[in-house]
């Protein structure tokens, strides 16, 4: 339970520090490749196991760490196109519904009993999670982009989906800080490629902070993979249920953070949709129990 609770602070810190690199104007792709840096970093400096260059080539699980890795960067990248063409709103709600798909990756995966109080559980999750973050369009839609939230449904769904597959086979506890530094490093060794190919990234990459609110997010960016794979590796609760419990969290405490720090209103299905999410998550817990 207490690494759950860790990753869903640690996921919450993300979109907290997205807030505040909008609110100081720092270039977002030059604080996420920041980010990969210190993510990467402590990947390697908090394990505890004699790893070498060799035996992490020769690791069964360096390629899903490549695709991961390379999804990473590649969803944040496609997450700003489609809120520049779909609106917040629907990239928000795309995103968080892409939990639909390690939700039922681990219950197949896992041949995990599907009670009906997990299945509604499960359905009351999805539910919630899009009523707690929906916002009137301030603008009509580009139907013509409805490509790029799709794009973001898959791809994420697709990252958790790979996180769990590389869990069960590959990740123990003694790797899980190894595995996390690896695909971090993938992704930062693509961001800081792009990086040093834009003079207008290179400038806003060495900015003083760039560096701190990239570090920032660099620190909980890791912390939600590695929590997220101790969690896992803890057996104590379903695949399916924490990656619902997870997602809800997440969800909920944003929601909470941003009404409490950026002064942003809370709608009457937004309180409605919070109050789904937490029974959402009691159902789900009392099913595991």
């Amino acid at each position: 339970m207490i690494y759950l609770l860790l990753c869903i602070l640690s996921s919450t810190a993300i979109v907290i520090v997205f807030k505040l690199l909008e609110r100081f104007k720092v270039n977002t792709f030059a604080a996420i490749a920041t980010n990969y840096i210190f993510a990467a970093s402590l990947g390697f400096l908090l394990n505890n196991n004699t790893v070498s260059f060799q035996s992490v080539i020769n690791s069964n699980w360096l390629g899903l760490a490549f695709v991961i890795g390379l999804l990473f960067i590649l969803m944040f990248w496609l997450m700003g196109k489609t809120i520049k063409y779909a609106g917040v709103s629907v990239s928000t709600v795309a995103g968080r519904m892409s939990v639909i798909l390690p939700i039922t990756f681990s219950i197949v995966y896992d041949n995990e009993v599907l009670e009906t109080t997990k299945l509604v559980g499960i359905i009351l999750a999805v539910l919630a999670v899009v009523l707690t973050v929906y916002k009137k369009p301030d603008a009509k839609v580009n139907r013509n982009a409805i490509i790029f939230p799709i794009i973001i449904f898959f791809g994420l769904g697709a990252v958790d989906t790979f996180v769990k597959y590389a869990q069960s086979n590959y990740v123990s506890d003694n790797y899980a800080s190894v595995f996390s530094g690896v695909l971090f490093t993938i992704s930062c060794v693509s961001g800081l490629i792009i990086v040093m190919l834009s003079k207008k990234l290179r400038n806003e990459f060495f900015r003083l902070k760039t560096l701190l609110l990239g570090g920032l997010l660099g620190i909980a960016n890791f912390g939600s993979i590695y929590f997220i794979l101790l969690a896992l590796n803890s057996g104590s609760l379903d695949g399916s249920v924490i990656f619902g419990v997870n997602n809800i969290g997440i969800v909920v405490l944003a929601v909470f953070s941003a009404y409490l720090f950026f002064n942003e209103k809370l709608s009457k299905i937004n309180y409605f949709g919070i109050f789904l999410s937490v029974a959402a998550a009691l159902l789900l817990m009392f099913e595991s129990f």
